[in-house]
């Protein structure tokens, strides 16, 4: 926590996934979706050191994003996913020490909610690319994208970590076929 008190947890960027028809802009285009952030921020949020383990206690995450959209929740023409700037995850996956593999990134379920990306895995980075890429991936993962071979490996963006920054056409798929994430 050495020069951590008092730090902002501030709103993660959103680049590779814009308000675009543009697949140079807008990594959803592929498969045509076009993203719109109007719920905006909530500075109310409590800071959480460590994220809750995201397999054991998926409600104690949701709970974290203090955010009730329901009317586009439930409405068929839009699909609603949030997004958290987090600190850090589990203390298993935190990357203190060093020696820990660290997640840049969760969602609360395959095909859940939403998505909380952690800031202080990200903030030895020289650029933002490694946080782009996670937020494309883990929004991946609320349409059903994978990297795990149990339940179909597809590649690219969806590689852990990315191997591309694109989707590849098993995830496209997915992602056009969704009735609703």
């Amino acid at each position: 926590m050495h020069g951590d008190e008092g730090e902002d947890v501030g709103s993660p960027s959103t680049d590779p996934i814009s308000d675009s028809d543009s697949g140079d802009e807008n990594i959803f285009a592929y498969a045509h979706v076009r993203p719109t952030y109007d719920i905006g921020g909530n500075g109310d949020v409590p800071f959480v050191l460590n994220s809750p383990d995201e397999e054991r206690e998926t409600q104690r995450l949701i709970g974290t994003y203090q955010f009730e959209n329901d009317g586009t929740e439930t409405d068929r023409d839009f699909w609603t996913a949030y997004l958290l700037g987090a600190y850090q995850p589990t203390t298993a996956r935190d990357g203190d020490p060093n020696s820990e593999v660290a997640a840049v990134g969760c969602v609360d379920d395959i095909n859940g909610k939403g998505i909380s990306l952690f800031s202080e895995t990200h903030a030895g980075e020289q650029d933002g690319e490694n946080a782009h890429r996670t937020y494309a991936h883990e929004l991946g993962h609320l349409f059903f994208g994978s990297h795990d071979p149990e339940h179909g490996h597809d590649g690219g963006i969806m590689d852990s970590p990315p191997s591309d920054d694109r989707f590849t056409d098993v995830t496209l798929r997915k992602i056009r076929n969704i009735d609703h994430p």
